[in-house]
């Protein structure tokens, strides 16, 4: 199982590298992405043919429970059109021998409020929102998953310079030790 929070290019594309197989691939149902234009980099279309849009709620595999809090509108299911894509990104958490990991996807602002108010409980790993974007990761949102690890995906000198400094100062000071991608591996 893959599970990709939304369509954008930098959360899906490393499908194509991924070398291993893949039986079911999961992603957020959102019809504003753009196809991809031939010749350039492969659509989301074209490396999943048919992707699996999951229902919000509990489901368990092989042991592992695997709870779907977002996309979602007050509640019922569905991708927000008044959001962003990124606010409407597939939000869950994987529980699995007494432990939980949260991905986040890029949810910002907004899409954060909203699993807070759906009662996202406790993780004891978060993968950080949005790359550790100032736009992400609300003291309300560290507060209601007050993680022991929080992990930061972000690419060396990226062009955006996240994470936000502040983004980071605010994980620790919830107690969160922060492992970034850039430069942790």
């Amino acid at each position: 199982l893959a599970i990709i929070s939304h369509l954008h290019l930098d959360n899906y594309l490393g499908l194509a590298a991924l070398g291993m197989p893949v039986s079911e691939v999961w992603a957020a149902d959102d019809s504003r992405i753009a196809t991809g234009k031939p010749g350039r980099l492969p659509s989301f279309a074209e490396l999943v043919p048919r992707p699996v849009h999951p229902a919000l709620g509990v489901t368990h595999r092989d042991g592992v429970e695997i709870h779907v809090w977002a996309p979602a509108i007050d509640g019922i299911e569905g991708a927000d059109p008044v959001r962003t894509v990124n606010d409407n990104s597939l939000v869950i958490t994987v529980g699995f021998a007494g432990r939980t990991i949260l991905f986040a996807g890029d949810v910002e602002i907004e899409g954060e409020d909203a699993v807070v108010a759906a009662g996202l409980p406790h993780a004891d790993v978060v993968k950080v929102p949005h790359h550790g974007s100032p736009t992400s990761s609300t003291p309300g949102f560290d507060a209601a998953t007050h993680p022991q690890l929080a992990v930061i995906s972000c690419g060396l000198a990226n062009a955006f310079g996240f994470p936000a400094p502040e983004v980071v100062e605010r994980w620790r000071a919830r107690g969160a030790e922060v492992a970034r991608t850039d430069l942790d591996g």
